[in-house]
């Protein structure tokens, strides 16, 4: 609104823009959360991650002009249907520019949901909620990544113990051979 007065766009314009900033500001919001102390934590990677591996399906659907329908619960990706005044060119455009960017998603981020350590750090985080995951992932997914982060948990307590054992048994002997001297 205070640029309105210093630039001047037609109307069609306008819109896109609006739509554009609509559309990312579930993103803006979440990434702003991210970077606050409170919630910048690892457990917090895995619902960004998979928050938006969400938008970006929910955008192929507004691409193929299907409607997004509202749900009760979670982020609405609803905002991705656009205005009435949108044109369908200028919707097509700002959703094929963000799907773009789907490519560094999945350079950069796709780790998040393929390495256990972070769903470890959901276990283990008292404020996250390992319920949480069986919302964002299937039943089958979350049951899998919840048992790989077990496993994660059960074989470094395996390591820490053979590490302890060894410790154990060689500062023993070190000090069976001080006594004997």
């Amino acid at each position: 609104e205070k640029l309105r007065e210093y630039i001047h766009y037609d109307e069609g314009t306008l819109e896109m823009l609006k739509y554009l900033v609509q559309s990312l500001q579930l993103l803006y919001d979440s990434s702003s959360k991210l970077q606050r102390d409170v919630c910048n934590q690892l457990s917090n990677g895995v619902p960004f991650y998979y928050l938006v591996d969400h938008f970006y399906s929910y955008c192929e659907t507004a691409l193929e002009e299907r409607q997004i329908i509202r749900t009760g619960s979670g982020p609405n990706f609803s905002c991705l249907n656009g205005a009435a005044e949108l044109r369908c060119a200028d919707k097509s455009l700002v959703l094929e520019a963000i799907l773009a960017s789907r490519k560094s998603f999945n350079k950069h981020l796709t780790w998040v949901g393929q390495d256990p350590i972070y769903y470890v750090a959901v276990i283990l985080d008292p404020g996250a909620n390992t319920e949480a995951l069986f919302k964002m992932l299937s039943q089958k997914d979350a049951s899998k990544r919840i048992s790989e982060a077990s496993l994660f948990i059960q074989n470094y307590f395996k390591e820490y113990d053979d590490l302890v054992d060894v410790r154990a048994s060689s500062s023993v002997e070190e000090h069976g051979d001080r006594k004997s001297v």
